[in-house]
């Protein structure tokens, strides 16, 4: 069978936290960083003989600032900007690649 992990790297600026939010029933998926992030992948595929080649950031993202705050992250664009108390909170250069596994 194929399988393929989602892997997601990005640059965030002034964020500690950032997390996929799905339906109630299933898991969130967590990037910790405070700069850059290239992870191990969020989510394994089974593709069954299909291989897919883009990934459709969506408007459930939760990031949590440097100093604490909570922003409901809408992802579609690949990229947030905002200034919150004088801080500039950024998360850019987002990528999302399906790789093979197992």
């Amino acid at each position: 069978m194929s399988k393929r992990m989602l892997v997601v790297s990005t640059k965030l600026v002034n964020i500690v936290f950032l997390e996929l939010h799905l339906d109630e029933d299933q898991p969130s998926h967590t990037i910790s960083s405070e700069h850059h992030y290239r992870g191990d992948g969020l989510m394994l595929f089974n593709c069954n003989g299909l291989i897919p080649m883009t990934y459709s950031f969506n408007g459930r993202w939760l990031a949590v600032t440097t100093f604490g705050q909570e922003i409901h992250a809408d992802l579609v664009g690949r990229e947030l900007r905002k200034v919150i108390d004088g801080e500039n909170v950024t998360i850019t250069n987002l990528e999302a690649k399906f790789v093979p596994k197992g």
